[in-house]
């Protein structure tokens, strides 16, 4: 796959014109810096049945739709983050991949709706059917460029789930795993499929401790090659737990058990992304 990025759009707000733009920051969970659904205001915002964070449309299908009606028209018009070029969009469905240096995984076909009709001011539905683009959720952080390559060469994506309370850090020690064994981490775990960063760091707090995650944010990432041989990049989202709340030992397969841990006598080892994580 040869894909590239051939121009980004974002819009502040519901109905506001969008806004070409050479490059933009992603954040898991949430959206584009200044588009309307990272911001809450989109005309489906609240509306959480698809993915948000991000929509591709392909060049060529743009072009296609310009020559069937004999005009121009601004690839903008059609209210895509991502207009791509040299990617079958359909064909990334239920698959991740790599825009730049951002992982994302491709939800759902972003079909055409009314309100696009309305506000390209065209008969776009039917042309639309079946090639309207891409939903895609944002799994790792970072900046997202024009003439960015589209690629399948992905790391394979850990969440991290940070709980601090009165000063200290909830970690457990790893136990019965390829990764990290007997090294000290947060909660966490691997991404599902269609799953969000936010979504897993609550699922997964919640089965390994019991505790309930509140106010999930991404605050940190680091990439490493771990004993697995396989690249992993780690994304640590930090949450808020109940005061009096306290950690269950849910999953013994996994964690030999857990504690609350002062920053200046943190446990040893630690598991190396958490290590980085810690030490930043």
């Amino acid at each position: 796959m040869n894909g590239r990025v051939e121009a980004i759009y974002t819009a502040p707000s519901e109905a506001l014109p969008v806004v070409r733009r050479n490059r933009t920051y992603a954040r898991p969970g949430i959206g584009l810096d200044g588009d309307r659904y990272a911001n809450g205001t989109g005309y489906w915002s609240g509306n959480n049945k698809v993915s948000r964070d991000l929509t591709l449309i392909e060049a060529e299908v743009i072009e296609k739709i310009c020559r069937q009606f004999g005009e121009p028209l601004e690839a903008g018009t059609f209210r895509r983050n991502l207009i791509s070029r040299g990617v079958k969009l359909n064909e990334l469905v239920a698959k991740r991949f790599a825009i730049g240096k951002v992982v994302v995984e491709g939800t759902s076909l972003c079909e055409p709706c009314a309100y696009l009709e309305r506000v390209v001011g065209r008969p776009v539905l039917a042309q639309l059917v079946h090639q309207g683009g891409l939903r895609a959720n944002i799994l790792t952080m970072g900046e997202i460029c024009t003439d960015d390559p589209i690629s399948l060469d992905v790391p394979q994506i850990g969440v991290g789930v940070v709980v601090k309370r009165g000063g200290r850090y909830l970690l457990g020690l790893r136990n019965g795993t390829a990764r990290g064994q007997s090294t000290w981490s947060t909660p966490g775990g691997s991404v599902a499929p269609a799953e969000t960063v936010l979504a897993c760091a609550v699922r997964e707090l919640r089965e390994e401790t019991g505790l309930r995650a509140e106010r999930a944010r991404v605050v940190f990432q680091t990439r490493n090659r771990l004993e697995d041989g396989r690249q992993w990049q780690s994304v640590f989202v930090a949450v808020d737990v109940a005061g009096d709340g306290e950690p269950e030992l849910r999953e013994s397969r996994k964690c030999g058990g857990w504690g609350w841990f002062e920053p200046r006598s943190l446990p040893s080892p630690l598991f190396a992304p958490v290590a980085s994580m810690l030490e930043n």
